[in-house]
């Protein structure tokens, strides 16, 4: 996902590409520090909108919080998305003044992190789709879309093997590589398709025997 930089034209620096692409930091080692960066912006502007009950300023919730749907996986957008909620809430609970203004702040903002959170698996899906013709993705979800596609060469032939069937030892035996590196590359797999069992992923057997 990341390329080096250069001083070709052509070639770019590609280490923030999880800027632009639809769960952008599934399976990222920064997934879980940025969606905590999320959370403190809301919970801080929140107490600024106490001290200044005067100032509409959950208005600014809406880009960590659009974000959060935007990049983050399931789990952390949706935690993210709660606290966000809260905090929308809240200052609408609490609010003096302004109540209207506040109230369809609350109202603007959590239908559109549902938007984004839709948009952002449409689009993902869709890239999916273009990249693997014909190709079924079971469920049905975007963010398995984005992760299938951060599965490196030998973690999708992992993948492969086992959710066919195949034990960790098997597949130590098969590619020459011990058992512990099979179970590393297994739990790098569950990471980024966003799947914590066996079960799950031979249910996907049908997906990496296209790949």
């Amino acid at each position: 996902m990341q390329g080096p930089a250069t001083h070709n034209g052509h070639d770019v620096d590609r280490s923030l590409d999880w800027l632009f692409q639809p769960f952008g930091l599934v399976g990222h080692p920064l997934a879980a520090p940025v969606a905590g960066l999320f959370a403190c912006s809301l919970v801080l502007l929140f107490c600024l909108e106490l001290t200044t009950p005067d100032d509409v300023l959950m208005f600014f919730a809406l880009p960590p919080l659009l974000a959060a749907m935007w990049l983050l996986p399931h789990r952390l957008a949706w935690l993210v998305g709660l606290v966000g909620a809260a905090s929308i809430v809240g200052a609408t609970i609490t609010a003096e003044q302004d109540r209207a203004a506040e109230v369809s702040i609350c109202m603007v903002a959590l239908g559109m992190a549902v938007a984004a959170r839709w948009y952002a698996g449409r689009v993902s899906e869709l890239i999916y789709e273009q990249s693997s013709p014909g190709l079924p993705v079971e469920p049905h979800n975007g963010e398995l879309s984005a992760g299938l596609r951060l599965l490196t060469r030998r973690e999708l032939e992992i993948a492969r093997l086992a959710s066919t069937g195949y034990s960790a030892r098997e597949i130590a035996t098969i590619l020459h590589i011990s058992e512990r590196t099979v179970e590393n590359h297994i739990a790098n797999v569950y990471a980024k398709l966003g799947i914590n069992s066996r079960r799950s992923l031979i249910k996907m057997a049908a997906v990496f025997a296209n790949r």
